[in-house]
């Protein structure tokens, strides 16, 4: 456009100044047109064209510069962008690195805590049975110094026939646990030296007798017919550990049944020396 309003302006003023060498002083008209007010108007839109050009201009360099600084900015960010990738993945990687190694380090203490519960319930195992074997050295020791002893009597009164053991079942002493009330038989803790004693009393004839295992060992006779008899007798025997000690009934002199009286009927005995 401002190439062709040149090309025009151009014309009209070689135009003009061929009119003047003639020395012509008239308007020049161009299809009825002035042509001094077209190259006047020509010249002020050539002016401003020139002026819009170079703003146009401006504006293009300014855009691009801004454009270049934009994209400048852009590539910086872009360049941040993956460092902040790179950095995150890299502390991603660390972490999950850390992540392996604690796993690593849950699963060897596991390990160790299983192997310490399996010694310490070796060592309770172990601790059970040296306490169970202390308090068994105890009862030795006190079975040494005649703590193993018992104190028994009959309750309630009891029927018996013949060749029954006789279970004194109450009980005033037992240490050590070696007399049985549910049975009657006193089981030897120790060797050693024993002393026993047995009283029974029963208004029915009767014998009685203190078995060691299977012999004879003491015998309890009443003899009375019509009132209370009360019947006595006492032995120290050397026995060993395992020994059975216990009281039964012998016959009944030609009665179906022998009748033991509680409180009254008693049997007890101690260890008076181990070896």
């Amino acid at each position: 456009m401002v190439q062709l309003a040149s090309l025009l302006i151009l014309t009209l003023q070689s135009m003009a100044g061929q009119v003047k060498k003639e020395g012509q002083t008239k308007k020049i008209t161009v299809f009825g047109i002035d042509t001094n007010y077209v190259l006047q108007k020509l010249n002020y839109l050539t002016t401003d064209f020139t002026l819009y050009g170079q703003r146009f201009l401006e504006d293009k360099t300014e855009r691009k510069e801004k454009e270049e600084k934009i994209s400048e900015k852009m590539g910086s960010i872009d360049t941040k962008i993956k460092a902040y990738q790179k950095e995150t993945t890299d502390k991603l990687s660390s972490m999950d690195g850390a992540l392996k190694g604690l796993q690593n380090t849950v699963s060897a203490l596991t390990i160790k805590l299983t192997d310490e519960m399996k010694r310490t319930h070796n060592m309770t195992r172990k601790m059970l049975k040296m306490e169970a074997e202390i308090e068994l050295l105890k009862s030795h020791d006190r079975s040494k110094t005649g703590t193993v002893s018992f104190s028994s009597y009959m309750t309630p009164s009891l029927k018996t026939s013949s060749y029954q053991i006789i279970p004194f079942k109450g009980i005033l002493t037992n240490e050590g646990g070696a007399y049985n009330p549910s049975t009657g038989i006193f089981t030897v803790p120790l060797n050693g030296l024993y002393y026993f004693h047995c009283s029974i009393l029963t208004t029915i004839q009767g014998e009685y007798m203190l078995y060691v295992n299977g012999k004879r060992q003491m015998y309890l006779i009443s003899d009375d017919k019509d009132i209370f008899e009360q019947s006595s007798n006492a032995v120290t025997l050397n026995l060993k550990k395992g020994d059975r000690v216990f009281i039964t009934t012998a016959s009944k002199r030609g009665n179906n049944f022998s009748y033991l009286h509680h409180y009254w009927s008693s049997f007890s005995g101690f260890l008076i020396k181990a070896e």
